[in-house]
């Protein structure tokens, strides 16, 4: 994606979010973000983490990942995403059911 094409995709994203202001009980301003693509501020890092995460997740090999992620190497990305892969409760269960196990 060039560079121009990008800026017009993120100020469509950017034009989305609108904050509304409202008051509080004590009458003091409460101003809230609110869009109808997104409800919580978003920024282009967060939306590539939340890709990245995502595949990760998966079980996308981690070699893809690299080269989707744009990392020079596969260390960088499983620094940043091995929390991922390491986490998630199908993996996780044999080793905690062992760990508590008695044995008789």
């Amino acid at each position: 994606m060039s560079l121009s094409a990008f800026r017009r995709l993120w100020s469509i994203v950017v034009g989305r979010v609108r904050e509304l202001e409202s008051k509080d009980e004590h009458g003091d301003r409460i101003t809230k973000h609110y869009s109808g693509l997104v409800d919580f501020h978003v920024t282009p890092h967060l939306l590539r983490h939340s890709y990245i995460t995502r595949l990760c997740a998966s079980g996308m090999d981690i070699k893809k990942l690299q080269y989707l992620a744009g990392h020079s190497t596969v260390q960088m990305t499983l620094n940043v995403y091995s929390r991922v892969t390491k986490n998630r409760p199908e993996e996780l269960a044999p080793d905690i059911i062992s760990a508590f196990a008695v044995d008789t």
